[in-house]
């Protein structure tokens, strides 16, 4: 029986270890599917990052005026403070988003699994989305939070969920975003799920399921559904992301001549 564990490296970094499959070593780490899209360059988070940081400085200054009021001529002297409070905002405001997406799953699994599970305020509105998409889905759950991995590639990664079409029967994997957006490196994401989930289920193409991007809306009840309409195209883009992944762990150890 093959096993699959996730686990946590350096620097936060995912990796997977794949346990009774005789093509692979129980000892290889296989990169996380994420960690390898991550190599990507992503233009929107640099003015995203920027705002965040002016923003944080705005709101530091802010709460110390309040706090002592009619000293506004010392302001200037305290402008190193609000920098040092500001420091990382866009890394705590990233690490709260991607604590909102992992309860937000929790929430949904438990939700389809029959429960009645507590619903903090901040997600109120991005399950209501879920239930507004769910409702016309037209889908029934296979499972959720699938591990899979490839060993022809040397990758794994977590699927969010795999549904069929109660009509047709159609097998879906499905990815949920509460994101802003929907962003380009997520088909890339998805084509690599799909790839690894048929090298699994030793599927005779590699896109014997359907891939599908769902973003939650988290200021009202609203949801946005992109499917990946070229996945081999997509896998070709995923590949040359895993080379890049490779050439800057390899770049580490290589000494530059004087």
């Amino acid at each position: 029986m093959v096993t699959v564990s996730r686990h946590t490296g350096q620097g936060n970094s995912r990796y997977y270890l794949v346990d009774g499959d005789n093509k692979v070593d129980p000892k290889q780490r296989f990169e996380s599917v994420t960690t390898i899209t991550n190599v990507l360059d992503k233009p929107a988070l640099i003015p995203w990052a920027e705002g965040m940081g002016i923003q944080a400085m705005y709101d530091v200054a802010k709460q110390w005026c309040a706090d002592n009021p009619g000293i506004l001529d010392s302001i200037e002297s305290q402008l190193p403070m609000f920098m040092v409070q500001s420091e990382g905002a866009s890394r705590r405001k990233k690490e709260d988003a991607a604590d909102i997406g992992t309860e937000t799953h929790g929430i949904i699994e438990s939700i389809l699994d029959g429960g009645k599970p507590d619903v903090p305020d901040v997600l109120t509105q991005v399950i209501e989305s879920f239930k507004a998409f769910w409702s016309q889905a037209n889908l029934e759950i296979i499972d959720a939070e699938v591990m899979v991995y490839s060993a022809e590639h040397r990758y794994a990664g977590t699927i969010d969920f795999v549904a069929s079409n109660k009509t047709t029967g159609q097998r879906w994997i499905l990815d949920w975003k509460t994101s802003n957006g929907l962003y380009k490196e997520t088909t890339l994401q998805l084509a690599a799920y799909g790839h690894a989930y048929d090298e699994m289920h030793g599927g005779n193409s590699p896109w014997g399921v359907g891939l599908m991007a769902v973003r939650l809306g988290k200021d009202y009840p609203a949801f946005e559904t992109k499917q990946v309409t070229n996945p081999t195209e997509a896998f070709t883009g995923f590949r040359a992301c895993q080379g890049i992944r490779q050439w800057i762990k390899d770049m580490r150890s290589t000494e530059w001549k004087k």
